[in-house]
């Protein structure tokens, strides 16, 4: 799937632009504030429904407007088109359609546009706690797994009603538990998934970490409660559990407490990297998820990448983005650098080149 074509309009400092990009490697110039990040963050909010900055619509609509619209038209490796449409309003529900229908649910629009985002503080992947390990799980699943997003509505929603029963019901007993077994069958189904997941970033990760130039003894797993003891003993651990977890209100054992496991030469990778090691891994784990879902699905994601070259130097830079040419990746990328400072002049003519100056676009 490629972005080919965006509108926007009173999103944060942009008042209105349109712009045709290339389905290969488009970058955004200019200084800061000019409106490169709020460029990224409209694309970013046609595909997932939200921003990856704010939460209320209100941090989102550029001054003096009272609603902000996002239009995206994307072309599929067939040649089909498909269009995304996005509005948030100050005093109104925000409205998202699908080729000018009303979509089912903001995973409509995921699914129509596969997104990764590498911010400037992409290192967070590895430095950080499990929980943002878990959202890069759940959102490459989303997309390579077809059955994944059905087993997490489910997951989630049984997750949802024993917490509830706690609740209602403080002296049950663990025989009583009406949402354990259903609770467990749908854990073992996201288990499975993710453990096969990681196993395939495992095999692939390694080596274009290298091609970044970061030669690292690296291991990539999943763990859970219980894992060690099988299924029977993942079992056993709810009801080991169950004192705890009543007492709490709170479920604790399941796939929302479970972790993609970085090791480096058998340690927690953030105990042992440095910052700049910890963005070339992460940014690694992006390109083998990459290379999945263009294996598996025959479509690569868009990237977005902000502040593009932070922390990285040209040759690392360059050999990232042949990486991602040579996965199919549409990348749309931000600096405050030229095209030919980033990566140097050959491979700046290959660019297409966007300069944003108080939210208006010029196509270099």
């Amino acid at each position: 799937m490629a972005l080919v074509g965006l509108e926007v309009r009173n999103f944060r400092n942009i008042r209105g632009l349109k712009v045709e990009l290339s389905p290969g490697i488009n970058l955004i110039t200019g200084a800061n504030g000019a409106g490169k990040t709020a460029l990224l963050e409209a694309v970013y909010l046609s595909a997932r429904g939200k921003s990856f900055r704010a939460t209320r619509a209100k941090y989102l609509v550029r001054d003096g407007a009272d609603e902000l619209i996002v239009r995206s038209r994307i072309t599929s490796p067939e040649g089909s088109e498909r269009t995304l449409a996005i509005s948030k309003a100050l005093n109104a529900k925000s409205i998202a359609k699908l080729n000018g229908e009303a979509a089912r649910s903001l995973s409509d629009l995921a699914k129509a546009l596969p997104l990764q985002v590498l911010l400037p503080g992409i290192s967070d992947l590895v430095l950080d706690g499990p929980g943002i390990r878990r959202e890069f799980l759940d959102w490459g699943l989303f997309h390579v797994e077809q059955k994944y997003l059905d087993a997490s509505r489910k997951y989630r929603r049984t997750l949802m009603q024993r917490n509830a029963w706690f609740r209602s019901a403080p002296s049950a007993r663990f025989d009583t538990d009406p949402w354990v077994s259903q609770l467990i069958q749908e854990g073992e189904r996201i288990n499975a998934m993710r453990e096969s997941f990681t196993s395939e970033l495992n095999a692939a990760t390694p080596a274009l970490l290298a091609q970044l130039g970061c030669s690292l003894d690296l291991g990539i797993g999943y763990a859970y409660p219980g894992k060690a003891l099988g299924v029977e003993g993942y079992a056993k651990q709810f009801e080991q559990n169950f004192e705890a977890d009543q007492s709490r209100r709170l479920t604790h054992i399941g796939p929302h407490r479970g972790e993609m496991s970085l090791l480096v030469s058998g340690r927690p990778a953030r105990q042992v990297v440095s910052r700049g090691q910890a963005k070339l891994l992460a940014s690694s784990l992006v390109l083998a998820y990459a290379g999945i879902l263009s294996d598996r699905a025959g479509v690569a994601p868009t990237l977005l990448l902000d502040d593009f070259g932070a922390e990285l130097d040209q040759a690392h830079r360059m050999a990232f983005l042949l990486l991602l040419r040579k996965i199919g990746c549409q990348v749309i990328a931000t600096s405050a650098d030229s095209a030919a400072t980033l990566v140097g002049d050959e491979m700046a003519s290959s660019l297409a080149v966007f300069h944003v100056e108080q939210g208006e676009l010029i196509h270099q």
